[in-house]
């Protein structure tokens, strides 16, 4: 079950508080993220496609194939629930 939070909230502090951090898988994020983002300046293109490929399952022969038109992400958005497209326009 996903925990929800709410700022507004009277114990969305406490709850926050509670959560568990790890600083060391927070680092070993961190260093991932750093390494992609080296390896896209580095390769352009080519590494996007690859990461793509890897962490989203899309296979695609160049970078332009990954864009949405305009149809649709208007079709996106009217798909999520009100909650949702709040959350995303927050």
């Amino acid at each position: 079950m996903i925990r929800r939070f709410s700022t507004s909230q009277p114990d969305f502090e406490a709850k926050f508080a509670a959560l568990q951090w790890s600083a060391e898988s927070d680092a070993s994020i961190d260093s991932t993220v750093a390494n992609i983002i080296t390896d896209v300046r580095k390769r352009g293109d080519a590494a996007v496609l690859e990461y793509t490929s890897r962490f989203d399952g899309v296979n695609a022969e160049h970078v332009a194939a990954l864009e949405l038109s305009r149809d649709q992400l208007a079709a996106a958005l009217d798909a999520i629930t009100p909650d949702q497209r709040r959350a995303l326009e927050a």
